[in-house]
């Protein structure tokens, strides 16, 4: 036999299962199975075992759901140093950083000119190692092409493929 605890009335006014689904923090969203799972009889500590964690843990997040509600079972702020790039202009970034390539004559860009393009545009100041980490966090891979030399004649160099008998 598990251990049982007094569960608040007020979560009996939320259907944790439905609300999971449209969750997309994973942390919250096993959060609020685990409160599911009290609500539906199981004991604390099989619902601590069933997620692997302690049942001091599931009953921390019992205490936080009734001290807040749904709003205590988010992750909350952490401490350590605030990103210097904000996230929510990422799609900017990347439209800028694709036209600041097909603005170059003569070649791709590199991670120092991403990095002039943080620093100008966006007030965010990285080393040229972060620039490809953050690359990565908003979706993009980094994958440089063949330059192309500024004087280089298209039309000749079609000629020539179209001519060459090897």
């Amino acid at each position: 036999m598990g251990k049982l605890v007094s569960l608040p009335l007020s979560i009996y006014n939320y259907d944790f299962t439905s609300i999971s689904n449209r969750e997309k923090n994973p942390r919250t969203r096993v959060r609020l199975l685990a409160i599911a799972n009290l609500k539906d009889g199981i004991a604390l500590t099989k619902v601590a075992s069933s997620f692997k964690v302690s049942y001091k843990t599931v009953s921390r997040w019992l205490k936080d759901f009734e001290k807040s509600g749904i709003q205590g079972l988010k992750d909350k702020p952490r401490s350590g140093r605030k990103c210097k790039f904000k996230y929510q202009d990422s799609d900017k970034l990347k439209a800028d950083i694709e036209k600041l390539s097909e603005d170059r004559d003569g070649g791709s860009i590199n991670g120092k000119d991403i990095q002039k393009l943080l620093k100008e545009k966006y007030n965010a100041d990285y080393k040229q190692k972060s620039v490809y980490e953050l690359l990565h966090r908003i979706g993009m891979t980094w994958v440089s092409c063949r330059s192309k030399h500024p004087n280089a004649d298209t039309v000749k160099q079609e000629y020539f493929k179209k001519t060459l008998n090897l």
